[in-house]
């Protein structure tokens, strides 16, 4: 889980905001988690990190250059454009799976 400063975890009924990520340590705000081990379902909440970074950015052009290729009828365009943007879209999707956190993390004021 790519967690990162200001994001939103959802646990249970229990809302937790991160407010700072130091070395792997975690300090957070929000609900208390009653103590003891049992199985929880995070959701992460996007806040800020919703648009694709440089160099995967230019896929918002090509997304846009194929629907004006669709409306005005030019379909060898259009698959062009989308060839572009599924490829763009392939690229960040590894990018962001060969560079997820793999080591282990401490929660800092967790109970």
């Amino acid at each position: 889980l790519d967690l990162r400063k200001g994001d939103i975890l959802s646990i249970d009924t229990y809302t937790v905001y991160v407010e700072e990520i130091n070395n792997n340590v975690y300090t957070y705000s929000g609900d208390s988690v009653p103590e003891g081990e049992r199985t929880m379902h995070v959701f992460r909440q996007i806040t800020d990190k919703t648009l694709m970074p440089p160099p995967y950015d230019s896929a918002y052009v090509d997304f846009v250059n194929a629907k004006v290729s669709l409306y005005q009828g030019d379909q060898n365009a259009y698959a062009t454009f989308m060839g572009q943007f599924n490829s763009k879209i392939n690229d960040y999707r590894q990018y962001l799976t060969r560079n997820m956190p793999r080591v282990e993390s401490k929660w800092k004021n967790w109970l």
